[in-house]
């Protein structure tokens, strides 16, 4: 099992990496998401909503950051930043977003929509976020 779940996330990075920019990864992808979706966000909180331990959730918003999506701005706290997507952030979400839709009919062009459902079910129960 443990195999054909690998070969799956392969055959699912080799299709990602036709649609989106390299190093935009499924973890990037979530936390524009949520950045866009919760403007001013702090790191912290970045970390909780992804189950991102706060090392990687750093070196998540620094790549970010690096690439020109996410920005940084201070608080009253100055131990923590506020996270906003730059103009091209917003402009580059809406194109991942579009990308990623893309990449996951690619990769679920053989299932139906009830397989599809069962497969993300079964899934879930193997690697529980709770875990």
């Amino acid at each position: 099992m443990a195999f054909a779940i690998k070969r799956a996330q392969v055959r699912c990075d080799e299709s990602l990496a036709r649609f989106v920019d390299p190093g935009i990864s499924p973890a990037r992808f979530a936390a524009l998401l949520t950045i866009g979706a919760n403007a001013g966000i702090s790191q912290v909180a970045l970390g909780g909503l992804l189950n991102i331990a706060g090392p990687s959730v750093v070196k998540v918003v620094d790549d970010l950051e690096r690439r020109g999506l996410v920005r940084r701005a201070a608080t009253s706290d100055r131990r923590v930043y506020a996270l906003h997507l730059s103009e091209s952030g917003q402009i580059d979400l809406k194109r991942y977003q579009a990308a990623f839709a893309a990449c996951e009919k690619n990769i679920a062009e053989r299932l139906t929509s009830k397989e599809r459902q069962q497969l993300l079910e079964l899934l879930a129960k193997v690697a529980p976020d709770e875990a």
